[in-house]
């Protein structure tokens, strides 16, 4: 059911993870305009090792939340959101691969990363469901309401998963993972 879910709102997906990369690039690049009065060879990669979950899990949970509420603001939180978390991403990513080598960044930007995006783009794609059931319904499409709030659920849940679950493994196994 999640996958026919996922496949059905295929072009959602697609809006919100182009948007999202699109963002990510250009605040990768957008930093290279600041270098001049902002010196990033001076930052490192902190190894901290008081990751604190819940406060992970929290403040993930509040960017999963505010993508899924452009559903009532026809897309518009979920724009502003995926255009911060790219933005922001992009210039730490950046920064960190100024700051120490590819292998360290990897380490500690894909095991939790690899849930954590996708669950940015999900939820991105349940902000946009309000916009597309008003497209669906200005066209003339018959459209089932109860299908519609249905699909948005699983969107909605399926992304908190993937947020909670990347906040555990970066609160909990990255550091491990990168002393080993």
């Amino acid at each position: 059911m999640i996958f026919n879910v996922l496949y059905k709102n295929k072009a959602l997906l697609i809006v919100s993870s182009l948007f999202y990369i699109i963002s990510f690039i250009l605040g990768y690049f957008l930093i290279s305009e600041f270098d001049k009065n902002f010196n990033t060879s001076s930052l490192s990669v902190k190894h901290e090792n008081t990751l604190d979950t819940l406060s992970l899990v929290i403040n993930n949970l509040k960017i999963i939340v505010l993508c899924s509420l452009g559903v009532l603001s026809f897309g518009i939180f979920t724009f502003i959101s995926i255009l911060i978390n790219g933005l922001s991403h992009g210039v730490l990513t950046k920064i960190a691969f100024q700051s120490t080598d590819v292998s360290t960044v990897l380490i500690f930007t894909l095991p939790h990363g690899l849930l954590e995006i996708p669950g940015i783009w999900i939820a991105g794609a349940s902000g946009l469901k309000g916009t597309w059931i008003l497209v669906q319904y200005l066209k003339g499409k018959d459209i089932s309401i109860m299908t519609e709030i249905k699909e948005f659920a699983i969107l909605f849940t399926l992304s908190i998963l993937l947020i909670v679950i990347a906040g555990i493994i970066e609160a909990n196994f990255t550091i491990k993972l990168a002393r080993w």
